[in-house]
């Protein structure tokens, strides 16, 4: 056995380790990519996290709301009880649940935009074909 410093046996090691297995030296790791179901449980608790972080740091009850289709994330205080929601999650849930409904009928990518400043409210199909929406 050579006494050699072997730069890649080094690095799948270090590959190894960083990624919380056992590497050896010439072996590739694989690691299985989170499914999106776990992806969108991970991005709410994170999100109730933020909301957490942002109640001890202003005070008072902080919420997130977590608009998949949109990749929108809005954390704010509560202006209600836990049971009423504001006027603004009022909307947001209108046009999620409008959003739901034309992908049912239409199927595609939809997207929701509003717009406090505009007073508007927009569900439109995405047409974009680089990327999301």
């Amino acid at each position: 056995m050579s006494n050699t410093f072997n730069r890649r046996a080094a690095l799948v090691s270090l590959v190894g380790a960083a990624a919380g297995g056992l590497a050896l030296a010439g072996t590739s790791v694989a690691l299985a990519a989170p499914s999106k179901e776990d992806s969108r449980a991970h991005a709410a608790r994170l999100a109730e996290e933020l909301a957490a972080v942002m109640a001890s740091i202003h005070g008072g009850d902080w919420r997130p709301t977590v608009n998949h289709d949109t990749g929108f994330v809005l954390i704010k205080p509560s202006t209600g009880s836990q049971s009423e929601p504001s006027p603004e999650e009022n909307v947001i849930a209108a046009a999620q649940s409008l959003n739901g409904a034309l992908v049912a009928m239409h199927g595609g990518t939809w997207w929701n935009l509003i717009s406090h400043d505009a007073q508007m409210v927009s569900v439109s199909r995405c047409f974009n074909k680089k990327g999301p929406c």
